[in-house]
């Protein structure tokens, strides 16, 4: 395929208010797409679900997995000022979304998730990139969390420690229901 060099990929997408959720690939088109040279994906606004992800080679370095613009700014204004509906995803989400690939050469992961309160995946999702993903150096987490769930205890503090990485960070944004 025309893609089979590509080594870089950048995408950014939008769910637009109203419209349907987007997939970057069409789940008959799967079988087609082979991106075998690929070590850095970045895409924001990216449904877990999509069948990209089976598509992505072994060879991946860099998974960035974002929200843009932030879901924070989204909602500090009047909701009819957007045009951009953000969509935020669980980590039970994310987790099955990395399972689904053999990324042992990740170094660098960029993970953007919501916690409403009865998610219990959030140190699993953790302890599994720990555990899978024995390079990874640079993790970025930006949590958000529902207001009606704060004061509980956040798992990912002892879970995020146990990995050996040079560069954290982690954000942390109370949302309102």
């Amino acid at each position: 395929s025309a893609l089979s060099h590509l080594e870089s990929l950048t995408l950014r997408m939008h769910k637009g208010r109203g419209m349907p959720d987007r997939r970057l690939i069409h789940p008959s088109a799967e079988e087609s797409v082979h991106l075998p040279d690929l070590r850095s994906f970045e895409c924001t606004g990216l449904d877990p679900a999509d069948p990209v992800f089976r598509c992505l080679s072994s060879t991946l370095k860099r998974l960035l997995l974002s929200d843009w613009p932030r879901s924070y700014h989204m909602r500090a204004v009047p909701k009819q000022l957007f045009l951009v509906e953000p969509q935020l995803y669980s980590p039970t989400e994310w987790l099955g979304t990395l399972r689904q690939g053999d990324w042992t050469l990740l170094v660098e992961i960029s993970l953007v998730y919501v916690v409403n309160g009865d998610e219990l995946n959030e140190g699993e999702l953790l302890k599994y990139m720990g555990e899978k993903f024995p390079r990874l150096r640079k993790l970025e987490l930006h949590r958000y969390e529902m207001e009606s769930n704060t004061g509980n205890d956040h798992p990912q503090g002892h879970t995020v420690c146990d990995i050996p990485l040079s560069h954290g960070r982690l954000g942390l944004t109370t949302l309102q229901a």
